[in-house]
């Protein structure tokens, strides 16, 4: 296809979205816009201490696996005896991969307001629930969960910084030149990529397709000034790929 995409995922997680986009004859440029590390860990051992007084763990990225249940074996042991619910089939596999089983995912749609449905259909009502994320996240999920009459708590075991500024000299003119379709997949991956960037490649890629992974992300891209933003079918690499060829085949450009 000739075509070359911007890849904004973090570095150890850009690998499989950019092979997949040069086996589809693409091209990949690789921009981490966000930096993920984990917490201290005395900090993820008070909270380790405290997983078995709660009904569920809710997991709500792949991340938040990595940086729990998959450095801990202890909490594994642990966890094998509460109810576990994962935000989508992404964040289950990595559950799965480490020996415990999973209770809930969504049957359709991969974020909060999916999770929240199958959520509620578990009689929440009294039970306590713990919720494993990133520092920072969303507070939308668990303000519905504690409508709902459940008790919740975090468990923060990572924190997503913006990479150095520096990457504004070093990329900024290919971006503004060779990039062709942009992709982002947090909200946060893109403010910080328009602060990473001056305003002459700020206007350059509000003019080109980007694809992003929910609708709650193409709003606010919309509202930031981007002018064509096509939302893909699911989070999964593979769909990303599905809509950088539609995308280029001129068959969707949002």
């Amino acid at each position: 296809m000739n075509v070359c995409v911007l890849v904004t995922r973090p570095k150890n997680q850009a690998e499989v979205l950019c092979r997949l986009l040069e086996q589809a004859g693409c091209l990949s440029m690789r921009l981490p816009v966000i930096e993920i590390e984990a917490l201290q860990q005395s900090k993820n051992t008070f909270f380790l201490d405290k997983v078995a007084g709660y009904d569920w763990l809710v997991f709500v990225s792949v991340n938040a696996v990595k940086f729990s249940l998959a450095v801990w074996p202890q909490a594994q042991q642990i966890v094998c005896k509460q109810n576990i619910a994962a935000v989508g089939l992404a964040t289950a596999q990595a559950i799965e991969a480490v020996g415990v089983d999973v209770d809930v995912i969504p049957e359709s749609g991969f974020n909060s307001e999916a999770l929240l449905v199958a959520l509620s259909e578990q009689q929440v009502s009294g039970q306590k629930i713990l919720i494993v994320r990133g520092q920072g996240g969303r507070e939308w999920l668990a303000d519905r969960l504690r409508f709902l009459g459940a008790e919740v708590d975090y468990w923060e075991v990572y924190r997503r910084i913006k990479p150095p500024i520096s990457h504004q000299v070093m990329i900024g003119l290919e971006i503004g030149s060779k990039v062709d379709i942009v992709t982002i997949t947090s909200t946060e991956a893109l403010d910080n990529l328009l602060a990473m960037v001056d305003d002459d490649i700020n206007r350059v890629l509000k003019l080109k397709p980007l694809i992003v992974i929910s609708e709650r992300i193409r709003k606010k891209a919309l509202g930031l000034g981007f002018k064509h933003v096509v939302v893909t079918q699911t989070p999964a690499p593979k769909d990303i790929v599905v809509a950088v060829k539609s995308i280029s085949n001129g068959e969707d450009c949002g």
